[in-house]
């Protein structure tokens, strides 16, 4: 599943983002992608690692890509598995990791919302995504899983003006929003205002 963000169209991974090209009306060349990941996708011993790995393989094919994710007591073997199957990789820009605890976040389920989503907002992360856009010359921004996407909603506005975006939803991360978006609740406007 696809969230896109400006005035791309794409369908299928292979039909649309295989190659060096996306499609947007006219062809549009694709070069320099930053890919945003809430996880090292190596090794891939996890369902939700695999797809991201096979996502990343397949961009890096035609395309030079900087990675940029937390840093869960990454280990130099990790990195140099994961630029082994990704010769497309350019750079792996890690963030440190720490989940703030937030007293409010578990009451969101009460709402129709989920901690689930908010647990990994990162003012580092975003600063970083931030950083990357204003020095790199990219194409894309190509943001993985829910929790990626919700995490850069704050930085919408300047993403929108500065380069194309398209997220990836899993499986269960594609459910999950379409359940967030459908459910009604008096306190939306006070707790979620950046959604919509």
């Amino acid at each position: 599943k696809f969230w896109v963000s400006g005035d791309i169209t794409c369908g299928s991974l292979g039909s649309k983002l295989s190659g060096s090209a996306l499609l947007s009306g006219s062809r549009y060349v694709m070069k320099r992608i930053l890919y945003a990941l809430n996880f090292l996708p190596w090794p891939p011993v996890s369902g939700g690692r695999k797809v991201s790995l096979a996502t990343l393989q397949e961009l890096c094919a035609d395309n030079t890509i900087d990675l940029v994710c937390f840093d869960q007591d990454t280990c130099e073997a990790e990195l140099a598995g994961l630029k082994a199957e990704c010769p497309g990789l350019n750079q792996i820009h890690l963030v440190p990791y720490h989940r703030a605890f937030r007293w409010k976040l578990p009451f969101m389920n009460l709402v129709g919302k989920c901690y689930f989503l908010f647990r990994d907002r990162s003012k580092a992360y975003q600063s970083k995504v931030k950083e990357l856009m204003r020095t790199g010359t990219y194409d894309l921004l190509f943001s993985d899983t829910l929790l990626v996407a919700a995490n850069l909603i704050p930085l919408s506005e300047e993403i929108r003006h500065r380069v194309r975006w398209v997220s990836q939803l899993h499986n269960v991360n594609a459910l999950l929003f379409k359940r967030f978006l459908n459910v009604k609740s008096w306190l939306w406007p006070v707790l979620f205002p950046e959604w919509f």
